[in-house]
């Protein structure tokens, strides 16, 4: 999530934030498997910020499917730590709206570790 400016020669990823909504809602309207919640889990901790930043109400509409419709689908011996991830993630993105706090690593320190060598 750490958006690293082009002069450090990366350049733009290459992975648009609108491929990132594709997958989420494709996985939405995917039969529910085990591993779908621990998917989802580790996709919103990851882009779950940009997400809500970018797609705001829409994205938190799809949170709200995830919660009232996905979870409630999924097979026995679903992992349920990380339905509880989701679901306290969905919490706060609507109870804060678009006041979400970034998360831990979003903006890194502006030093350079290097020049102290």
């Amino acid at each position: 999530q750490t958006e690293i400016p082009i002069s450090a020669g990366v350049g733009k990823n290459p992975l648009d934030i609108s491929l990132g909504w594709s997958w989420l809602s494709r996985i939405c309207n995917l039969k529910p498997r085990r591993i779908t919640t621990t998917c989802i889990d580790a996709f919103l901790s990851i882009a779950g910020y940009e997400m809500g930043r970018h797609f705001g109400r829409q994205f938190r509409k799809l949170l709200l499917v995830i919660v009232e419709d996905l979870i409630p689908r999924m097979p026995e011996g679903s992992p349920k730590g990380a339905a509880a991830r989701i679901k306290v993630f969905a919490s706060d993105c609507f109870r804060l709206g678009q006041h979400m706090p970034p998360p831990n690593g979003k903006n890194l320190p502006k030093t350079n570790l290097s020049d102290s060598l």
